[in-house]
């Protein structure tokens, strides 16, 4: 590789995403000053704008030093992988006199802004640190573009006075301490107009702008000294766009079943809502992601309230916890509503597929209707929980998956279980058809009391004549269960964790707790990175086949990929969300660091260590 051309692009990549990475907010008043200032240069037809605290500060938080300390981190960054990334960063620092985090410092010593106009065009200006140095700094990039000899040469251009460089079709300017850098002329014109001629057309007077600053302060994203970032979109002119991306998102009717149970409540509020806002904060343990919209119950009428509830009012239950967990949803969904109010919400393919399906549901569920009888006979409160599995050392499968349920609360459990029941037996019996037809493993039909619980399984049988070489099939990953603990109901993937989350139950202490009484959280979500990271350990090997498959690496190539992913995964701890729609839709999602270095417990693969 041509070490000028990788020093460039080494360069711009880094210094372009230093100009957008995370910082914190100085407040001070000159620094307030400038914000202004810079807002009254954007275009008053921004649809997104990001402004981008300086960096220094985030350069000096404890966060960053947890992550740069660390051992893995600093293993993942003397990887092979890594090595020419490594070494284009090196030659740029030379040629520009400075390391990167030093041109960061400089460069975003007020923040950045960032906008983007209805026409796509994207505009960054940054205050630095001083005019002569950002003179010094410009010529130094133009110097070092200009050595590469395989790409075009920058095009010196001048307009109204200010003289600017157009290199790899972005255009960068400078005015005063002011860097600008736009990729389309257009907006670099407009935006250089607004500097000399400063009239009072911008995005600081536009209704959008005071719109989305007023819903920052009145629901509760108020500046605080450890945010990092702000957002703020305009969805009102977004939604007049006529592009092709805009249409798939604003549809009046949904063409995915999936899409509609995760997404319809969001998708209401993106329709409806003028503006979105969000901040980006760091704290001593990870990561804070906000975004608030106005939302009001009116907007989901009936279509919709099967995601938000009466009044957008809709709880979800504590999240339940299983041993060895790896993530955990709780959410409020009347699957029966959303089931029976397809028409309105699909398109003709989806409801066409829905008719099909209920057909063949009324069926297998003896003649009862699916969406009155089986759905509606679930509250709307329903709860998904993933968690890790256990072999015997002996004989496991070859690939070994982790272990899922399903909680539901049952309106009428007495008469509901028995023909719930009944249904599982008939399910076990057809799996053992069709598993015989296709020489699969055979299933025999389990059942146990435990404490308040009802346990019903099937148990995958090991034929004795038969050898695995290779490890037992991907079957025996599964017991599939069902389980009834008072008004609860438990479909699992095994046995196991359906134990355990009827334990979980049974408990008093979670028989006795209200469930989320006063709370108005719509969904749930909690995450175990560092569970998640071990389950994808014990299936290293096949993961490194996977990648070797897919994107045609050699072993060692493939190996390098795989372990850099690992070596991340251990750098974190824990991810969670919260969704909510009452009064405003709020958005929360957290990222905490690992507190100290996880050694995961797991076989190596025969032929090769894991990395560090």
């Amino acid at each position: 590789m041509n070490p000028i051309r990788y020093s460039f692009l080494g360069q711009l990549i880094c210094v372009l995403t230093v100009l957008l990475s995370p910082q914190v907010l100085l407040g001070q008043p000159k620094a307030e000053l400038t914000e202004r200032e810079g807002l009254s240069w954007l275009p008053a037809n921004t649809v997104i704008y990001l402004k981008v605290e300086p960096f220094s500060n985030v350069w000096s938080h404890p966060l960053r030093d947890r992550v740069q300390s660390d051992e893995t981190v600093q293993t993942i960054w003397k990887s092979e992988p890594l090595k020419q990334l490594r070494g284009g960063i090196a030659i740029s620092e030379l040629v520009l006199g400075a390391k990167l985090e030093t041109l960061a410092r400089d460069l975003t010593k007020f923040g950045a802004h960032v906008a983007i106009d209805d026409q796509g065009a994207i505009v960054l200006i940054a205050k630095t640190r001083s005019e002569r140095w950002l003179r010094d700094y410009v010529q130094k990039l133009v110097s070092l573009v200009s050595s590469n000899g395989d790409k075009k040469k920058p095009a010196e251009k001048l307009y109204r006075g200010i003289r600017g460089y157009e290199i790899n079709k972005l255009i960068v300017a400078q005015k005063g301490d002011w860097l600008m850098v736009a990729n389309k002329p257009e907006i670099a014109k407009s935006t250089i107009d607004q500097m000399l001629d400063n009239t009072s057309s911008s995005l600081a007077t536009s209704p959008f702008f005071q719109r989305a600053t007023n819903m920052a302060e009145s629901h509760l994203l108020q500046k605080s000294n450890t945010d990092v970032a702000t957002v703020m979109v305009d969805l009102e002119n977004i939604r007049k766009l006529k592009a092709g991306w805009t249409k798939k998102i604003f549809t009046n009717k949904a063409k995915d079943f999936a899409a509609e149970l995760i997404l319809g409540g969001f998708l209401t509020v993106l329709e409806q809502s003028p503006v979105a806002v969000g901040r980006l904060n760091l704290s001593d343990s990870g990561v804070e992601l906000q975004f608030a919209l106005p939302s009001e119950h009116d907007w989901f009428a009936e279509t919709r309230e099967f995601y938000v509830g009466p009044m957008s009012k809709g709880a979800a239950d504590p999240l339940l916890q299983s041993r060895g967990q790896l993530g955990s949803l709780s959410t409020y969904r009347n699957l029966s509503e959303l089931w029976l109010r397809a028409g309105d919400l699909f398109d003709q393919k989806v409801n066409d597929q829905l008719a099909q399906a209920d057909n063949t549901l009324t069926t297998l569920f003896s003649g009862r209707d699916f969406g009155t009888d089986i759905l509606g006979s679930l509250e709307p409160q329903l709860q998904l929980i993933s968690a890790s599995q256990t072999f015997p050392n002996e004989l496991k499968p070859a690939i070994r998956l982790p272990s899922f349920a399903l909680v539901g609360k049952l309106k009428q459990p007495e008469s509901m279980q028995r023909n719930l029941k009944r249904i599982f037996q008939s399910f076990i019996g057809f799996l053992n058809v069709a598993g015989a037809m296709n020489a699969q493993p055979q299933l025999d039909l389990e059942s146990e009391n435990a404490d308040q619980a009802k346990i019903y399984w099937g148990e995958y049988v090991v034929d004795e004549d038969r050898r695995y070489e290779n490890g037992l099939p991907i079957q025996f990953n599964f017991s599939p269960a069902i389980a009834f603990v008072g008004d609860r109901i438990i479909v699992a993937s095994t046995v196991a964790i359906a134990r355990q989350i009827a334990t979980e139950l049974s408990s008093p202490r979670k028989t006795t707790e209200p469930a989320n009484a006063d709370s108005t959280t719509n969904t749930i979500i909690g995450l175990d990175v560092a569970m998640i990271g071990q389950v994808l350990l014990d299936n290293r090997d096949q993961l490194i086949s996977q990648n070797m498959i897919e994107k045609g690496h050699s072993k060692k190539e493939a190996q390098a990929e795989v372990d850099v992913l690992l070596g991340l995964l251990k750098l974190l701890s824990n991810a969670s969300a919260r969704l909510s729609f009452e009064d405003r839709m709020h958005l929360t999602l957290n990222i905490d660091l690992a507190s100290s270095p996880r050694e995961p417990k797991a076989a190596q693969s025969s032929d090769e260590k894991v990395a560090p």
